[in-house]
């Protein structure tokens, strides 16, 4: 009976090791799938048609409305880059020092700043409509997107970030396990 408790502990123990050298490249892919939602539709209007994608609310362009004859300028938003491309930066960051340190210290502060860059990127997919600023062309009306609906890009990249925060609170849990 003993034997099968050691053989199962150290079966148990190998896995754990498995998870925590590929948690780092599962977070760079949970950060790159992240930055790729962001070619889909971000923002949707109440009827459902597409507003903008997420690049295009992070990077700006025209917008067409009224069959192009008034148009909407949004302009690059710090913010919405910070969502988007946030967590693939965070997680590349984070593979390189978990690679180079053993120090379970540092790796806990890394794994706590992790869940800060994914829970940033959720609480901003949140409400990204109102960072989301556009002015209407040949004018200085200025607006937001608050009454815009998440699209689907939107409710991708917080379904990831929120895997992200699962990740980064395992990986933090598991610099004990040793």
């Amino acid at each position: 009976m003993n034997s099968v408790i050691i053989t199962l502990l150290k079966r148990r123990n190998e896995m754990l090791k498995k998870i925590k050298a590929l948690l780092p490249l599962i977070m760079i892919a949970l950060g790159l799938l992240i930055a790729l939602s962001g070619l889909l539709p971000a923002l949707k209007a109440n009827n459902g048609d597409a507003i903008m994608s997420g690049y295009r609310s992070v990077f700006g362009g025209t917008i067409p409305i009224v069959d192009n004859f008034v148009s909407i300028d949004v302009q690059f938003n710090f913010i919405n880059f910070l969502a988007y491309l946030l967590p693939l930066l965070g997680s590349l960051a984070f593979y390189f020092v978990s690679k180079r340190s053993n120090d379970q210290v540092t790796n806990v502060v890394y794994a706590a700043a992790l869940f800060l860059v994914f829970f940033t990127s959720i609480y901003i997919f949140d409400d990204l409509g109102s960072y989301t600023k556009g002015v209407l062309t040949g004018t200085t009306i200025e607006f937001t997107y608050s009454a815009a609906k998440l699209g689907v890009g939107g409710i991708i990249a917080t379904i990831l970030g929120m895997i992200g925060l699962v990740g980064s609170i395992l990986h933090g849990i598991l610099q004990f396990k040793d």
